[in-house]
């Protein structure tokens, strides 16, 4: 045995391999940064339909609800997990559970509100399942493109 093979590295991949890995590498960031923003889309929609009135985007001509709307709720179940960074949902620690209180908080908190219907909490739990497993789908995808990097692996911050 080598002593290359002895330490674990791995031989070198082929160019075209390296270059297929790179190119997956930033479609993947891509897609990330994608759904990020539309995280941050789904929030900002959720939050101004669930606590202002009018369809008006500007500042100063939002009209503000005497209280909260039931309505933007599913918006905001939606993008919170695409706008948080992927470690802080997909590895052990406070943060899982810190974010789990606070689904539950969004699934169960509109039903208390008059405008919310019988089921609402049914499409808000299935909201957070699908952004959920779109991270879980892109996570898993740039693992696999992954350069032999230790578990902890280069995941970017988005």
């Amino acid at each position: 045995m080598t002593p290359s093979e002895e330490q674990g590295e791995a031989a070198p991949r082929e160019p075209e391999i390296e270059l297929l890995g790179k190119l997956a590498r930033g479609f993947l960031f891509a897609a990330r940064a994608t759904l990020a923003a539309a995280g941050v889309a789904a929030l900002a929609f959720g939050l101004m339909e669930s606590l202002a009135d009018g369809a008006s985007w500007q500042p100063g001509e939002l009209v503000w609800r005497a209280e909260p709307s039931a309505a933007g709720a599913v918006w905001v179940t939606l993008g919170l997990p695409l706008v948080l960074p992927a470690a802080t949902l997909l590895r052990r620690g406070g943060g899982q559970v810190v974010l789990l209180l606070a689904s539950a908080a969004l699934w169960f908190g509109p039903s208390s509100l008059e405008d919310d219907s019988d089921y609402g909490y049914i499409l808000r739990i299935f909201a957070t399942l699908v952004s959920f497993l779109c991270l879980v789908v892109w996570r898993t995808l740039w693992r696999l493109t992954g350069t032999g990097l230790p578990r902890g692996g280069s995941e970017p911050t988005l």
